[in-house]
């Protein structure tokens, strides 16, 4: 009885702790997409898996994909998905699924920077559902940032204070329970089936614009480790790994030509080495498709949802291909 209740005022704190930490997440983290995208992971079965960053968000429109190939195609890719995520968001997929294909989207911008700590740091975390893989990924990840962050994950999301009522509303709506697309779109971009992400032609680009410039010694070590990873991975698995890289506006590559010239050199031999098929695509010729900043939304490559049509119908026809 003595060492019951010993134990008892520990554990009744440690589940107070964990119900805390549930409420204030649920009050201060942002609604996020990627919640939707996990999902049809889960329950739909796909030829196609797309990971990457947010330019392959707007770029790969699984519709028009479909059309093309007569294959089933899902955008898994989102903003601050580094490497070390696009890994665990295949590992999680192999829980329900295992597609033909594994198309990687490689922004160099990604390889030469490293994951901080923001509000995008665990979105691809927070999705993925408890499970051994979770638990490598809180290992691999979550343990190397800063301890508030990892002891209290509502840390990342403490300036939302303000959206409160308005997320705890929208999280207890029938809309968030039964994984409703609109519940994510808005006048600037509209969230569709199969992770489709359609930014719309609203506003215009800023006029000044500076980028962290690609040099072949920034590459970083955790960004070529996982996606290592991800090659054994799809070796292991027979899964057929393509990368991509989405075209980005004709005056970016301008300004910064020689920085652009030596990433995609770099990023040209690393996959020949390894005889991974690679496509950038601001070296392929696509019917149609203007290359100024006016098909996109910013001077990153964002592209516009008509654009971002004409690409998916290009890519589709290459994907066509493999067999």
């Amino acid at each position: 009885m003595r060492n019951f209740k010993k134990w008892i005022s520990p554990v009744i704190f440690l589940l107070l702790f964990l119900i805390a930490n549930e409420c204030l997440m649920m009050a201060l983290r942002p609604l996020n997409l990627f919640r939707n995208d996990m999902h049809n992971l889960r329950t739909k079965q796909y030829d196609n898996v797309y990971v990457g960053t947010s330019h392959g968000k707007a770029a790969f429109h699984p519709a028009v994909l479909d059309e093309v190939t007569g294959k089933k195609n899902v955008n898994m890719c989102i903003g601050g998905q580094w490497t070390i995520d696009s890994y665990y968001i295949l590992k999680e997929m192999l829980r329900y699924q295992k597609p033909e294909k594994v198309i990687y989207e490689l922004d160099p911008g990604y390889w030469i920077t490293e994951c901080s700590l923001g509000p995008d740091y665990a979105t691809v975390y927070e999705e993925i559902e408890p499970s051994l893989v979770k638990l490598e990924y809180f290992r691999d990840k979550m343990l190397d940032i800063d301890f508030r962050a990892t002891l209290f994950p509502w840390y990342v999301y403490r300036q939302g204070y303000k959206n409160v009522i308005a997320n705890l509303k929208l999280r207890t709506s029938d809309d968030y329970k039964n994984y409703e697309d609109a519940l994510y779109s808005n006048a600037e971009s509209v969230y569709g089936p199969d992770g489709a992400l359609n930014l719309q032609r609203i506003g215009r680009p800023p006029l000044d614009y500076e980028f962290e410039v690609w040099a072949d010694d920034k590459v970083k070590e955790e960004s070529v480790k996982y996606f290592e990873k991800i090659r054994k991975l799809c070796e292991e698995e027979g899964m057929e790994l393509i990368v991509v890289t989405t075209p980005i506006p004709q005056e970016t590559l301008a300004k910064y030509e020689k920085e652009y010239e030596s990433a995609y050199d770099f990023i040209t031999k690393y996959m020949e080495e390894r005889d991974i098929s690679y496509y950038n695509f601001n070296e392929i010729e696509i019917k149609g498709f203007d290359r100024s900043v006016n098909s996109f939304n910013d001077y990153e490559g964002h592209m516009y949802t008509d654009m971002a049509d004409i690409f998916s119908r290009k890519l589709g026809e290459i994907l066509k291909g493999h067999k």
